[in-house]
């Protein structure tokens, strides 16, 4: 009886593949597969295994090491399999008591055809420097809306960009004033979700004879700044002569500068390191090393179920971030001749990149309290689903701004 011991789960998960053929033959789409939690894939590897465990067992059998090895592979299968169940629960449970998602839908206006995109595709293309970049002269209404019976319309705005691939504002391209005034960020400074003549950049041109040019865009972070610095000579595309420069910063930066393994729509960006004070450019974020625990964190649910993560911020992370503005500074300065360089420190961020800052000529916008955390409900816009700021937000930054600029466009 002893020499059946080695074919226990073999014979075992056998037993399971063929209760699982049967019962799917008589349900679901009978094709002989009960799919819930991709269990015939499961049970399929897991025989595998078992098999595995067999043929070393018999190769081996007086080999302690080879036998013990495959036991610890066979037990870490096990103990993968059941981080896959529970991960696949509590994820599958998260989502049925969540609220309905948000969906976006985006109309090119320019096109012949009534043509509907449900992703940022229509406003972006692939750019070798920078992972993505606006597409130059679009004109795209953008619709999010709450995805159930109601269908809630979150915003419905129409995005417009120049030949220079820049959101257009209510001055026209064309026009010279007296003054620029450059914004840089992401789609909290390109103005997800708002109209041309209500998001900042638009905001501030109503107070002086300011010309804005905004560069932001969805998803970028401080490396996409300074990249856009490097890249080329902004001045040649700025009409006016004197003016300020403005970076609005959110704690997510500092995380897509870091890029963790969820954040894979970031793994074409820059990838900057620091050498000593130095802020070197490595290339593109997909260019990083691929080891083992890279692999692990991607394919491993326990790795998934314990929150494993090998790119985290830390404080190294504040450091390049606080530099890579230094850098993005130096280029400004450089361009325009002057020191008018800003970083807004958007309300209810942490902006931990400050204590590394050593450049006194960069000048801090704080508005991190611009508003108590227990309103920030009120100041996006909506709650649970669209978390971008609304025009309430917009117009309490911009009037503070436009005081603490006063004397910047006189």
């Amino acid at each position: 009886m002893k020499k059946l011991y080695p074919f226990v789960p073999t014979l075992f998960v056998s037993a399971l593949l063929a209760l699982e053929f049967t019962v799917g033959s008589f349900t679901g789409d009978r094709d002989g597969k009960i799919t819930n939690y991709g269990l015939h894939n499961i049970l399929f590897w897991s025989w595998i295994a078992s098999l595995f465990f067999l043929i070393v067992f018999y190769t081996f059998k007086k080999n302690v090491i080879a036998i013990n090895v495959s036991v610890f592979l066979l037990l870490w299968f096990l103990v993968e399999l059941g981080a896959f169940f529970i991960y696949q629960y509590k994820t599958q449970n998260a989502e049925t008591i969540s609220k309905s998602p948000s969906r976006l839908e985006m109309i090119n206006l320019k096109s012949d055809t009534f043509e509907i995109e449900t992703s940022h595709r229509l406003i972006v293309e692939a750019d070798e420097n920078l992972g993505a970049r606006l597409k130059p002269n679009i004109n795209i209404r953008s619709r999010m809306y709450v995805q159930s019976e109601s269908a809630d319309t979150i915003y419905s705005v129409v995005y417009q960009t120049d030949s220079l691939s820049r959101r257009t504002t209510s001055v026209k391209p064309s026009e010279k004033r007296d003054f620029y005034t450059l914004f840089f960020g992401c789609s909290f400074t390109f103005g997800e979700g708002l109209p041309d003549s209500l998001y900042l950049a638009s905001k501030i041109e109503k107070s002086y004879s300011v010309h804005s040019y905004n560069y932001g865009a969805g998803a970028y972070g401080t490396q996409h700044v300074l990249a856009l610095w490097q890249e080329k000579n902004i001045r040649k595309e700025v009409l006016e002569d004197e003016g300020v420069g403005i970076y609005t910063f959110i704690d997510d930066h500092a995380v897509r500068t870091v890029c963790p393994l969820g954040y894979f729509w970031l793994y074409n960006s820059p990838w900057y390191e620091l050498d000593g004070e130095q802020v070197v450019r490595k290339g593109q974020i997909h260019h990083r090393n691929q080891g083992f625990k890279i692999w692990y964190a991607q394919n491993s649910y326990l790795a998934k179920l314990v929150g494993y993560e090998p790119y985290k911020v830390t404080e190294e992370s504040h450091k390049l971030v606080a530099k890579m503005i230094e850098s993005a500074f130096y280029q400004y300065q450089s361009q325009f001749g002057n020191d008018h360089f800003f970083v807004l420190i958007y309300p209810n961020q942490e902006a931990a990149f400050r204590k590394y800052l050593k450049n006194d000529k960069i000048k801090l916008l704080d508005y991190s309290k611009l508003w108590d955390k227990k309103e920030h409900e009120n100041y996006i816009l909506k709650p649970s689903y669209e978390g971008h700021p609304n025009e309430k937000a917009i117009q309490k930054i911009a009037d503070t701004l436009r005081v603490d600029l006063t004397k910047y466009f006189q």
